[in-house]
């Protein structure tokens, strides 16, 4: 409870951002994604549902730089049981110039990953959008993620649900492999986590390349033979 370890936070700096609707864009995302909003009811060990988190205005702090207090706060842990796994903040003032804002989204690991960040991203922005230009379309709900639960309860009762079980039971009883990586130093056990982050902006030329060369297939492997053909000579008869 007293760590950060597990928070996932997305940044974005705004320029002229109507607050209005993106507070209204933001609950939007929640309704659309239940599961955000849940709290975690410890002695059940289960997810309870719960009301969503208003977008929150933070005025920046004099002399303080903008990056800097947005990292501290995305570095504040969450109390699971009473505030639930997501939070938005609206940072503004301070050292940011007239017009500009940081939205800093920082959500618990128990309920978001890297893959849910591009989707948690586009519905913001569309439902923001729709908002700002006076289009009041209602995304459809998502799939609660008690329905995706229910849905595995209920495969666990047919034959193929009690195939995949047993197939694992069998596979995790026996002694599993340990992957020996490289590092600098030995871990030590129960040492905390101090990861980095290294950032650095790629030329536009690089980036473009990669775009460019990402939907080219790979080229053909060369061809295998034996004898002369493997060597450059002519192929057998």
């Amino acid at each position: 409870p007293a760590s950060a370890t597990y928070n996932v936070p997305l940044a974005f700096r705004l320029d002229h951002v109507h607050s209005g609707a993106l507070a209204r864009a933001w609950r939007r995302l929640l309704d659309r994604h239940p599961i955000l909003t849940a709290r975690l009811d410890a002695a059940a060990l289960c997810l309870a549902a719960g009301e969503p988190a208003a977008l929150e205005r933070v005025e920046l702090p004099k002399g303080m730089e903008p990056l800097d207090f947005a990292r501290r706060l995305a570095a504040r842990p969450f109390d699971l049981e009473r505030d639930g796994p997501s939070r938005a903040q609206l940072l503004h003032g301070g050292a940011l110039a007239e017009g500009q804002d940081i939205l800093l989204l920082t959500f618990h690991h128990l309920v978001f990953d890297g893959a849910s960040a591009a989707l948690a991203a586009e519905n913001l922005w569309r439902a923001y959008a729709d908002i700002a230009a006076g289009r009041e379309t209602q995304d459809q709900t998502g799939a609660d993620f008690a329905d995706f639960a229910a849905w595995e309860r209920a495969l666990q009762t047919t034959p193929a649900g009690r195939a995949q079980r047993d197939h694992w039971r069998i596979v995790l009883a026996r002694p599993l492999p340990v992957v020996d990586l490289p590092a600098d130093r030995p871990a030590q056990p129960g040492a905390a986590i101090d990861g980095q982050t290294v950032e650095r902006r790629l030329p536009a030329a690089t980036v473009q390349a990669a775009r460019g060369g990402g939907g080219r297939p790979a080229p053909p492997p060369p061809p295998r033979g034996r004898g002369r053909q493997a060597q450059g000579g002519p192929p057998p008869p």
